[in-house]
């Protein structure tokens, strides 16, 4: 089930939908270069190639994901809970790009959109939360 962020104020529906719009259109770009995730043509590669391609790319996802959710200890449990989480999110990231590199499956292919989005979504509110005072926190 996806995250769907929608204010309560009508007023700031439209500058959601417009960050909504440009996630979208950035979930199939590969955040270093920009250039757009092209996915295998299903006839051009055979089903082991492309297996292997999506194996590779995950494994160096699930390696950089484990290698940066490492923490020894910040002494802000806050802290270290948002630097596991956003090496866990951005893990799903690399591996939904994988899929629309490699997937032929359409359906798959939208829900490795899906996990983009919502997944920099997740990103960007807990490092927005970690920036902001702790409210239970007494002046």
């Amino acid at each position: 089930m996806a995250l769907v962020l929608m204010p309560a104020s009508r007023g700031a529906r439209i500058p959601s939908a417009l960050v909504l719009m440009i996630a979208l259109f950035w979930s199939a770009h590969d955040p270093v270069t920009g250039a757009i995730a092209s996915p295998l043509e299903p006839g051009s590669v055979d089903a082991a190639q492309r297996e292997r391609r999506y194996l590779e790319s995950s494994a160096v996802a699930m390696t950089n994901m484990m290698r940066d959710m490492q923490t020894s200890g910040s002494g802000d449990v806050d802290h270290d809970f948002v630097t596991q989480m956003v090496a866990h999110h951005r893990g799903a990231i690399d591996m939904a790009m994988a899929m629309l590199q490699t997937g032929s499956n359409q359906k798959l292919i939208r829900i490795a959109h899906e996990i983009i989005v919502t997944q920099r979504q997740e990103i960007a509110a807990m490092q927005l939360a970690i920036a902001e005072p702790n409210s239970a926190a007494k002046p």
